[in-house]
């Protein structure tokens, strides 16, 4: 056990390093080709073709890890109909969520965004619809194997493919017209996913023989009942991300400052400050990956003294390249945004979320082991909260012309820090967590 979880967490830091690398490159060069133009289309675009994406996708891969962990030990279902109904569940909801697409386009182009341009670029999200379904399903298959490398490798192939297609298929749509770029920069991401699918596919039927027969059926009920919590957590999630900008921008104006500064703000919060305290979360996205499948292995077993280490490992792992990261953010925070961005602009901000993110770094153990407990409702409840929290939070502060903008800072920061409280409650009050510094030793 120890060696699996060891081998799939340097699996998954090591890819996650270089697909963490590349895809700030691939940013870099996206944002540098699209111009500021065409970069304003497609950021509008991804907030909304993001929530469609949460509800056709239907959170499977992390049900379908679960169930294939469970079937290592117990073997209840078998792996190959498990997988021909998650493929079924997948197709019903990407092309429900389709058809919403299909039937709203119209209507967000000309009357959300209030841009008509945008009403042939944004059906081309579809294709991405289906795709990022069905790799999920076939990453949570990998996942639940514990073969980190088969899907580690595929986001790999993903981001060298649309780095690759930068060159030679935006550009030259660019030299057309900037929304024919556009257009291309979305058909990049479905053509990267097509590729990460098939290469998971050909892993799937050759390495992992899921060609084998059909052993005791998988019932609907174990997929949809634990993808539908997963679901409702994420669209809320997703609801408040496109809820924020709004009411910032509300909250703000009641300062009295205009909206070329209130928008000046939130792009240092959340262009500059934000994605450099999230750029080491790698780390804490490979171990909550890492868990996931031995301790539902250990949950479905009743074996509560492995899950007890594997947790307590897993919190002592987070907490090394936490305390690190929180330390170099507090203490060369200007430093930072010198080197990445040639300006000092946020370092105060970078400063004020250093100790919260730190703490944070323990949401995904807590994340993992509800899931893996059969708690995903549970997960519903601490996002609920901790969104609500939060906008009311940007509406009281924001609005607070001595704090303004720095209300946004403190108000991400506090819902960091209670997010992570109620998760350690929820996970301590409905499983067997029993922390033991002992574990983290022996």
């Amino acid at each position: 056990m120890k060696t699996s979880i060891a081998k799939n967490l340097s699996i998954l830091l090591i890819f996650g390093l270089i697909v963490k690398i590349l895809g700030l490159f691939n940013k870099i060069i996206l944002s540098r080709v699209l111009l500021i133009e065409g970069l304003a289309y497609y950021t509008k675009l991804i907030p909304i073709a993001s929530l469609f994406m949460v509800l056709a996708s239907f959170s499977l891969g992390p049900v379908i890890t679960q169930i294939v962990s469970k079937n290592i030990s117990k073997k209840p279902y078998s792996n190959r109909d498990l997988m021909e109904k998650g493929f079924k569940t997948a197709t019903i909801t990407a092309s429900s969520v389709s058809l919403i697409h299909l039937i709203l386009n119209y209507v967000i182009c000309t009357y959300l965004l209030q841009m008509t341009i945008l009403i042939k670029p944004f059906l081309l999200f579809i294709p991405l619809y289906y795709l990022q379904s069905y790799s999920a399903i076939l990453k949570g298959y990998f996942h639940g194997h514990g073969r980190m490398q088969t899907y580690a490798i595929g986001q790999l192939l993903e981001q060298i493919i649309r780095i690759v297609l930068v060159y030679i298929f935006i550009i030259p749509q660019m030299r057309i017209s900037i929304i024919n770029g556009v257009m291309a920069a979305i058909l990049t991401l479905s053509i990267g996913e097509l590729i990460q699918t098939l290469y998971m596919v050909i892993c799937a039927l050759f390495i992992t023989k899921l060609k084998g027969k059909k052993t005791i059926k998988t019932e609907y009920k174990e997929i949809i009942k634990p993808a539908l919590n997963l679901t409702t957590n994420k669209l809320i999630s997703s609801i408040g991300t496109f809820l924020e900008p709004i009411i910032y921008t509300f909250a703000f104006l009641k300062t009295g400052l205009s909206i070329g500064i209130a928008d000046e703000f939130y792009a240092v919060v959340h262009g500059y400050a934000i994605p450099l305290i999230l750029i080491t979360n790698f780390i804490s996205i490979a171990i909550e990956n890492a868990i996931l499948p031995p301790l539902s292995t250990a949950y479905n077993n009743n074996d509560k003294t492995t899950l007890n280490k594997i947790v307590s490992k897993a919190l002592f792992w987070c907490f090394i390249p936490g305390a690190i990261a929180s330390f170099i953010f507090f203490n060369f925070s200007s430093e930072l945004m010198n080197l990445f961005y040639h300006t000092d602009k946020g370092s105060l901000y970078l400063k004020i979320m250093a100790i919260p993110s730190f703490i944070a770094y323990f949401e995904g153990v807590f994340v993992s082991l509800l899931i893996a407990t059969n708690n995903e409702k549970k997960l519903v409840i601490n996002t609920v909260i901790t969104n609500l929290l939060y906008l009311v939070l940007i509406i009281i502060l924001v609005s607070n012309p001595l704090l303004n903008a720095m209300g946004l800072v403190i108000s991400f920061s506090i819902t960091l820090i209670i997010s992570t409280s109620i998760l350690l409650y929820l996970s301590i009050k409905h499983t067997p967590l029993k922390l033991n510094y002992k574990y983290i030793i022996f």
